[in-house]
């Protein structure tokens, strides 16, 4: 009997977001709903802040900056592991994902609820991989009054590093 095997799977470097990735892809990521319940802890206010998931401590930062659509404001959200500059989530994904997930949810619902800004655009340095996670999860977890205007906005860091956002829009009323 021939056993498929999957290729992608074998050419694909084992970095921890391929195999979050996976583990998203394999539990059906368009199911998944984020829950601020699920949440944990934070530490900080509305623009920068932190919080812990099994032993592993993230940052969050929410910054201004130029708007490349018109002249409202336009905020970068950006997630990271403490200390370093690798996009989360890391370290016990399997285990972990829901709540740091979730956390993350929660800090992106609470600032949109306090400044209730036209754009914000989810930060994933290219190298990271994880753009597409955060595409995969706007796409499922809406949060009222806003659209996903983009998934692939190209932006370039102080330090030269490149990366993508996943844009998210207010939505306007009359």
């Amino acid at each position: 009997m021939i056993k498929l095997v999957d290729i992608l799977k074998f050419n694909t470097p084992d970095t921890l977001s391929n195999r979050l990735h996976s583990q998203l892809y394999e539990l059906k990521v368009n199911e998944i709903s984020l829950s601020q319940e699920n949440a944990v802890d934070i530490n900080g206010d509305i623009f920068e802040g932190e919080f812990k998931v099994g032993d592993i401590e993230y940052e969050y930062s929410i910054d201004p900056m130029d708007n490349p659509y018109d002249d409202e404001e336009f905020f970068s959200i950006s997630f990271t592991e403490k200390g370093t500059k690798k996009n989360i989530p890391t370290g016990n994904a399997k285990e972990n994902y829901i709540k740091i997930l979730s956390t993350m949810y929660k800090i992106i619902l609470d600032f949109i609820q306090s400044q209730k800004p036209k754009y914000i655009g989810i930060s994933s340095l290219d190298k990271s991989g994880y753009r597409n996670i955060y595409n995969n999860l706007t796409k499922t977890n809406k949060i009222s009054g806003y659209t996903r205007k983009d998934a692939g906005l190209d932006f370039t860091t102080r330090s030269g590093d490149t990366g993508k956002f996943v844009v998210l829009k207010k939505i306007e009323t009359n």
